[in-house]
C-alpha cells in the first residue's frame, strides 16, 4: 500500500509544473551565434536550444551569472531562440532605460511582470521601453517576461544612443501535460492504488 501511494505521489509530482530553471549559457560564442548559430544542449531536461543572430556593431557575451550581456551604440540586434521541443519560457531583463527598446515575438502573447525600477511603457505584442535611468525605484526597469509555451521566439534589442548595454536571462521548463492528461494520470494512479483492495 505504501509503495503504491509513493508511486502515485511521484506520478502527480511529475505531472505538475516546476519553476523554470535559468539556462546556463557558459561557452557563449558571439561569432558562432551571429554566424551559423550556437546550440546549448539539455537546457530543459533533454531539450536543446539553438541561438542565432545577425552580426552587426553590437557585442554579446556570457557574464557567468546565467546572464547574457548585449549592447552597443545606435544599432539593433535580433536574436532567435529555437528549442528542440515545447517549453514554458521566461526572460528576465535587468536595466531597461528610455534609450533602449526590447521587442519579443513568439508563439504566444508575452506578458511583462514588473520587479523594480520605473514601469516601462508597453505596446504591440510586447514592445518595452524604459522610463528611468539608474538603479532606483523610478530608474531603469527590471522585470520578467512570461513567454508561455513556445518552441521558438525572437528577441530584439535596440539602442537609441551610444554605449547602451543590458543583460538578460532565459529560464525554461519542459511543458507539462494538459489538465485532462493530469486527470487521466490521477485516475490511473487511483485505480492502481485501490484496484486490488476487493
Amino acid at each position: 500500500m505504501k509503495l503504491k501511494l509513493s508511486l502515485l505521489l511521484t506520478l502527480i509530482l511529475s505531472a505538475t509544473s516546476a519553476r523554470a530553471e535559468w539556462i546556463d549559457f557558459a561557452g557563449w560564442d558571439h561569432a558562432q551565434v551571429t554566424g551559423a548559430g550556437q546550440t546549448f544542449e539539455d537546457v530543459c531536461g533533454d531539450i536543446d536550444l539553438t541561438v542565432t543572430g545577425v552580426a552587426n556593431s553590437f557585442t554579446t557575451s556570457f557574464t557567468g551569472l546565467d546572464d547574457v550581456f548585449i549592447g552597443g551604440s545606435a544599432d539593433t540586434m535580433e536574436l532567435t531562440f529555437t528549442f528542440s521541443g515545447a517549453v514554458d519560457a521566461i526572460m528576465d531583463i535587468h536595466t531597461l532605460d528610455p534609450d533602449e527598446i526590447l521587442t519579443i515575438i513568439g508563439g504566444n502573447p508575452a506578458t511583462y511582470n514588473h520587479v523594480f525600477g520605473g514601469m516601462p511603457t508597453q505596446s504591440g505584442a510586447l514592445v518595452l521601453q524604459g522610463t528611468g535611468y539608474g538603479i532606483s525605484p523610478t530608474g531603469a526597469s527590471h522585470g520578467e517576461i512570461d513567454l508561455g509555451e513556445v518552441t521558438s521566439f525572437t528577441f530584439t534589442y535596440e539602442a537609441l544612443g551610444n554605449n547602451k548595454f543590458d543583460r538578460f536571462s532565459i529560464g525554461c521548463s519542459e511543458v507539462v501535460p494538459e489538465p485532462n492528461s493530469l486527470v487521466l494520470v490521477l485516475i490511473g494512479g487511483l485505480a492502481m492504488l485501490f484496484g486490488r483492495r476487493r
